[in-house]
């Protein structure tokens, strides 16, 4: 069966993960395991309305809107007693302490959800049980080191003739590099410019892609030098951040082999079986403050 599912990583005041513990009904052996909020999309929703509506059924709390999405993945696996394939998206929210009901829960969902816990940073690191996604430890881990550089950013404005802006410091761009997913890649070869949309997924010292033969990996194989840009805007604020560097094809098994262990899927269903990291020389990063312009005279 194939299925599209949204899920939500909810984040307390405390920075506690909020998971479920499942268990198949069908397979009283296999263990439990621990899980986001989520569920499959219903016919003609999108996976932010998937997301929001899940939420309120698992957990009764009403949310406005979420983030993303942060992270996507493509699963395989079987679930009271149906073989899935299920694409998913997953979204962040960031709420207060609430008491979380089951009053919205399906017969299914009665059956094969035990008990729900919130999870510290430290406690999903160090657990040995079973915790899905693999990558949420990672992912909680970028999510909380962004929230942090926004907000000491808050306090380190400072006013020029195009409004407040904050020169940002190369860990700060790490952070927002490693809190998202998407990008863009600028490549030269031959006198041409072109400018690629790219997953990708950052390590801490280098940046991760996925492609496959094409125009992208030949002008990577022409000329190495290459940007990469992501950026974000939000209610009050935006921001980017720019990575210049060279690309490398990886070639050696043991480099390949690692690299499928990186949390990076193609977004859309074509095989990319070629990796490439770029190695930054430089990294830099804004954030604006938007607002009116000034006065010319």
């Amino acid at each position: 069966m194939n299925r599209e599912a949204a899920r939500v990583i909810i984040f307390n005041e405390h920075d506690r993960v909020l998971l479920f513990r499942g268990v198949d009904s069908t397979l009283p052996q296999r263990d439990s395991w621990w899980f986001t909020p989520g569920g499959g999309l219903e016919p003609g929703e999108t996976s932010r309305e998937a997301a929001l509506r899940e939420v309120k059924e698992e957990t009764g709390l009403t949310l406005d809107t979420v983030s993303g999405p942060v992270y996507e993945q493509k699963m395989d696996f079987s679930f009271e007693g149906v073989d899935m394939h299920q694409y998913e998206q997953f979204f962040v929210a960031h709420v207060n302490d609430f008491a979380i009901t089951s009053d919205g829960w399906t017969d299914l969902e009665k059956r094969t959800m035990l008990e729900s816990r919130w999870w510290s940073l430290d406690e999903l690191e160090a657990t040995d049980d079973v915790v899905y996604p693999e990558a949420l430890a990672r992912l909680v881990r970028a999510q909380l080191q962004g929230r942090k550089l926004n907000s000491q950013r808050r306090g380190h404005t400072m006013d020029t003739a195009r409004g407040p802006v904050t020169e940002l410091d190369v860990d700060e761009c790490w952070g927002l590099l490693a809190a998202n997913t998407f990008g863009r890649i600028a490549t030269c070869a031959a006198g041409e410019i072109d400018i690629f949309p790219i997953n990708y997924y950052a390590d801490g010292s280098t940046i991760l892609i996925r492609t496959a033969p094409g125009t992208k990996l030949l002008e990577l194989t022409l000329d190495h030098h290459v940007a990469f840009e992501i950026d974000g805007l939000e209610d009050d604020k935006a921001w980017s951040v720019v990575v210049k560097g060279t690309a490398q094809q990886l070639e050696l098994n043991h480099e390949i082999e690692l690299a499928e262990t990186a949390p990076l899927e193609p977004w859309i269903p074509t095989l990319k079986y070629r990796f490439v990291r770029i190695t930054p020389t430089a990294i830099t990063g804004r954030a604006f403050t938007p607002g009116p312009e000034p006065d010319r005279y």
